[in-house]
């Protein structure tokens, strides 16, 4: 039966190689350390997390619908997830990343949550609405007869 990497640790070897003992805390020898740190290895590394990383944020975006809710952009590098009533930053900080905030939208369709573009999403937070939902508005309201602008004033 083939040395497993707990088995080794265990017995007090290295992780991988089993021929030296681990860094103190760590898994692994300095030497096999030293190996999985080349500039390689790291970069083959990056692309994965990379990869994960859209692959995870693009399934976020496929399920709450994958274009803007406002203007209707869909171009992927565009999109963000939006809090409809607003706490955003409050509950950002609930998460070490954002990883761990688009699994947690992954677990189940949340209500509350819609993607916006950027340019939404920044209007909205520092302005209180879109652009594009004023200028709704704003059609509307040219559209509509004396009696039904003034209730879209009084409202």
């Amino acid at each position: 039966m083939a040395t497993t990497y707990a088995t080794r640790f265990a017995a007090g070897k290295c992780g991988r190689c089993a021929a030296k003992p681990p860094v103190p805390g760590l898994t692994t020898c300095q030497d096999c350390r030293d190996k999985a740190a080349t500039p390689t290895v790291r970069a083959r590394v990056r692309r994965a997390q990379t990869t994960f990383r859209r692959k995870l944020r693009a399934d976020v975006m496929e399920l709450y619908g994958g274009i803007c809710a406002c203007c209707g952009e869909s171009r992927f590098a565009f999109l963000t997830i939006d809090h409809i009533d607003g706490g955003g930053t409050k509950h950002r900080q609930n998460f070490t990343s954002n990883q761990a905030f688009y699994r947690w939208l992954l677990d189940e369709r949340r209500d509350g949550f819609q993607v916006l573009c950027y340019n939404c999403n920044c209007a909205k937070g520092a302005f209180g609405e879109c652009p594009h939902e004023f200028a709704k508005r704003l059609a509307e309201f040219i559209d509509a007869t004396p009696q039904e602008r003034y209730q879209l004033c009084v409202a």
